[in-house]
């Protein structure tokens, strides 16, 4: 949250350093020890102050929250390094945690077979015996060296040097070596696949899995991955059908013993902020009616005195009901929460859902900027609170070719202060919007004002330039 924070904040004003920052930090993780450089995915932390080995446990909720930054800084700067590391890290969910029936397992263990991180390093004689003559040119990418930086003489693979900076000391074309790349990853990950592989959690969790639902979808509408959105698709219908009982939402879901534990706030705030982003990539009313639905019910069972709490109303009476503010390591439930709230606003145009946003932000607003890193959602909810929204409203078959293409553009684009209604009726943005001689056609409003009907991506582009500068149109 904090990094998207610092992307949203570069966006908005043009800081540089606020794009350094941000741009540094994703840099150093994709290329450090912390990223898993052939199988994708972010290991939990860095036990050593050069990123260079990892506690190397994977964490569905350390991924799927890293997701969305790195497609948006791909989205901000153009620069494909950043989509290829939020491809490596959902191809890597795909491959290695999915559960029967669409959800998300929680975690990958740190060790196989009792020992830490043996599924993942190396030595040059093991890539000499996978890669032969390949051997010496993968040990100068990932730093593989006789001496290692891991346990007896291995080497946790890290990118040192950019790609650019490789050829230029080795005298080569940086073209040919990243050809070369491509099949030294193949055939490493298939001979480290045949290694005794770190234990699954095969728990699923609703907030962990919602937030994974939220970086498929969105990373699929920004990437026109029509996989990844139906990714999504089954992972929220899992969620939708074996984790809620009766409209509540449950706490954790396994195989053997099915959907247990009362959901938390976060759950609910979660799937509920997870659905909003599924409509938004598929047009699907569902979605949006069912997180409408947990969204009436996060102040009635979470409420009391003018505050949510952690626990929900009828639940296990404990000492203290607890209270969580802080994103620690997921975000705060209230939090979530306000950005529900928030983008139900935009959608509905009932101020009812503001009210219920600022209820949460504004007695925790001064405390933003003494604690920056525990409040970046919260500090994402009041950016978003005090930002000039824009509303997107696509009216057209959601069936014809020409409505996707226009959906299609304006999701790719990086707009953390815009929303978008289309394909099936139902929510509230879409009312009274028609096409225009059969066109799909786009309605871009700010509160109750929108511009003039727009049907081509260059006049949705200037309708959305015009609201954030307040120009009418």
């Amino acid at each position: 949250a904090a990094i998207e924070l610092l992307l949203r904040r570069w966006h908005t004003t043009g800081d540089p350093q606020t794009w350094e920052a941000a741009s540094l930090t994703l840099d150093r993780m994709a290329r450090g020890g912390i990223f898993d450089q052939l199988g994708g995915g972010f290991h939990r932390y860095s036990v050593d102050a050069t990123w260079s080995v990892p506690h190397f446990e994977k964490m569905l909720y350390d991924n799927a929250q890293l997701v969305p930054v790195y497609v948006h800084a791909w989205q901000l700067s153009g620069r494909d390094r950043y989509r290829r590391v939020a491809e490596a890290v959902l191809d890597y969910v795909m491959r290695e945690m999915l559960l029967d029936g669409g959800g998300f397992a929680a975690s990958q263990d740190a060790d196989a077979a009792g020992v830490e991180g043996s599924s993942f390093v190396w030595t040059p004689q093991q890539l000499q015996s996978v890669l032969g003559d390949d051997a010496e040119l993968a040990a100068d990418v990932y730093a593989v060296t006789l001496d290692g930086n891991f346990d007896e003489g291995a080497t946790v693979l890290s990118l040192p040097r950019t790609l650019d900076e490789l050829a230029l000391a080795r005298s080569e074309d940086a073209g040919s070596i990243e050809r070369r790349l491509v099949s030294i990853r193949e055939r490493l990950l298939a001979a480290r696949s045949q290694r005794q592989q770190a234990a699954r959690d095969d728990k699923a969790i609703t907030s962990w899995n919602a937030l994974m639902v939220a970086a498929f979808a969105e990373a699929g509408a920004a990437f026109g991955n029509e996989e990844y959105v139906a990714v999504a698709e089954r992972a929220a219908e899992f969620l939708t059908t074996r984790l809620m009982d009766d409209g509540v939402v449950q706490r954790t879901w396994t195989s053997a013993g099915g959907a247990r534990i009362t959901g938390f706030l976060e759950d609910t705030a979660a799937l509920a902020l997870a659905l909003l982003h599924l409509h938004e990539a598929t047009g699907n009313v569902k979605h949006y009616e069912t997180a409408v639905s947990l969204a009436l019910t996060i102040d009635t069972r979470f409420g009391d005195d003018g505050v949510l709490h952690d626990t929900a109303a009828g639940t296990e009476q404990l000492l203290v009901r607890p209270r969580t503010l802080d994103d620690n390591p997921l975000p705060a439930g209230q939090s979530l929460a306000a950005l529900v709230y928030l983008r139900l606003n935009a959608l509905t145009g009932d101020d009812t859902w503001y009210s219920r946003a600022m209820r949460i932000i504004t007695p925790l607003a001064p405390a933003i900027a003494r604690s920056p890193l525990a409040l970046s959602t919260l500090a994402l909810a009041l950016d978003l609170a005090l930002s000039r929204r824009r509303e997107v409203a696509i009216a057209g078959d959601a069936a014809d070719a020409r409505t996707r293409d226009l959906v299609a553009h304006v999701l790719r684009q990086y707009d953390p202060y815009r929303v978008v209604a289309w394909g099936d009726p139902g929510v509230p943005l879409l009312e009274n919007r028609a096409s225009i001689d059969g066109a799909p056609t786009a309605y871009v409003c700010e509160g109750s004002v929108c511009s003039l009907p727009a049907t081509t991506p260059d006049e949705v582009d200037n309708r959305l330039a015009a609201v954030a500068q307040g120009i009418e149109q």
